[in-house]
């Protein structure tokens, strides 16, 4: 099974239980993995436009990397407050 197989088959599964972007980084990383014409090949297997998965790729090499354990950066919190 090639790499671009393997993606496909990861979205499809992880699709109905990922948030969208979830699903944006994932198909960045698959991308990324390939190297050159990633983003070719896992906008055609997944349907997921390139801009979409540059937007992944771009969002995935600026994050910080945050504390182990820890689901958010400090400070932020889920709700909002009045």
């Amino acid at each position: 099974m090639s790499d671009v197989e393997t993606i496909k088959q990861l979205y499809d599964i992880l699709y109905p239980v990922l948030d969208e972007r979830d699903r944006r980084l994932l198909v960045a990383a698959g991308a990324m993995s390939i190297g050159y014409g990633g983003v070719s090949q896992i906008s055609r297997a997944t349907s997921v436009c390139r801009e979409t998965i540059a937007h992944g790729i771009k969002e995935l090499k600026e994050s910080e990397e945050l504390p182990s354990g820890r689901v958010r950066k400090r400070g932020e919190d889920a709700r909002k407050r009045s």
